[in-house]
């Protein structure tokens, strides 16, 4: 095609509707972070980089986001109308990368229904939503529950029943309040559960943590004795690596304080401040296993990132070594 168009699903048809014309290089490199943010080995810093290079660059993937959101939820109406090869099955097997180049008028809806496949997980019963470095996402369901989905994070819903699904990263709950459905969010080893209340949760690897905003849930495990019930004003944290698992209070004002550009920390151990830092800093930070059991207690603004680790390293009194293509903290002069 001379030029690409941005594309706006509209109505219960599948009508589709050309909006202002798209700069060719930017919607194909667009399009083609955002594929590629479906793989194990993305370039995080690459795509970072790429953010950054352009203005544009931001507003064009952000426009997929949004257009990625509009056609699965006009997924039903675009099936009816196209042919049957190329269906779901067929859509699964075929290459996502750049689908809109060559197509002419006549392939159009299939290049639409391929973007929206990213957002089934294999086996086409869960739904999977993700995010990038410094990328945020909202998320809300039909019984009125809303998520938000922090940075370099995952979310993946049972496709048959909404209110049972799995974390790794961070995110915001918002639940209504329902006696007869109990929302169950799997985080490796965890489960927790929940009938209506606002929280926090972070899952990385086998660590988890949770803080409550208003009402309650239940943490069970089978590495914990016995299930952990929290209730607001109330945070639960475990860090396998230093055989961490307590409870501890929170002000409810901080939980999910990212969502306003802070993190917030109240006696937290220094890998799991790194941790945090690493889904919006541009440079990764590791932490020398002497001090990463350190406990941190301040206030950390995210801005665009460049400036976290240099913060945490002056609060804490750190070195910053350069390691590789990153940064490691550790004790300075020996302490």
């Amino acid at each position: 095609m001379a030029s690409f168009m941005r594309t706006i699903i509209s109505g219960t048809r599948g009508a589709l509707t050309m909006a202002e014309p798209m700069d060719d290089d930017i919607w194909n490199n667009a399009l083609e972070w955002h594929s590629a943010q479906q793989q194990d080995d993305c370039d995080w810093d690459g795509f970072t980089a790429w953010l950054e290079a352009d203005a544009r660059h931001r507003a064009a993937f952000d426009e997929m986001a949004l257009l990625e959101d509009s056609l699965a939820r006009a997924r039903p109406a675009l099936q009816s109308i196209l042919p049957s090869d190329s269906d779901e099955a067929t859509a699964k097997k075929s290459v996502w990368r750049n689908p809109w180049a060559g197509l002419g008028a006549g392939a159009a809806a299939a290049a639409i229904a391929l973007l929206a496949v990213p957002m089934l997980a294999t086996g086409g019963g869960q739904i999977a939503y993700q995010t990038g470095p410094s990328q945020t996402r909202s998320i809300d369901l039909a019984d009125g529950s809303h998520v938000q989905l922090a940075a370099a994070s995952s979310l993946v819903m049972n496709k048959s029943d909404v209110r049972e699904m799995a974390l790794k990263g961070t995110a915001w709950f918002d639940i209504p309040h329902d006696h007869s459905r109990t929302l169950v969010i799997h985080a490796g080893d965890f489960r927790v559960t929940d009938i209506g209340t606002k929280f926090e949760m972070d899952s990385t690897d086998h660590n988890l943590r949770v803080a409550i905003a208003e009402g309650a849930v239940s943490i069970a495990s089978d590495s914990l004795p016995q299930p952990v019930r929290l209730k607001a004003g109330q945070r639960f944290m475990t860090v396998a690596d230093l055989d961490i698992a307590e409870i501890g209070p929170v002000d409810p004002r901080d939980v999910g304080s990212w969502r306003q550009g802070r993190l917030v920390y109240q006696n937290a151990p220094l890998s799991l401040v790194a941790a945090d830092i690493n889904r919006y800093a541009p440079t990764k930070v590791s932490v020398d296993p002497a001090i990463a059991g350190r406990r941190f207690s301040g206030v950390l603004s995210i801005g665009d990132g460049s400036a976290l680790v240099g913060n945490l390293q002056q609060f804490m009194g750190l070195s910053a070594r350069k390691q590789g293509d990153g940064v490691r903290l550790a004790a300075r002069d020996g302490r």
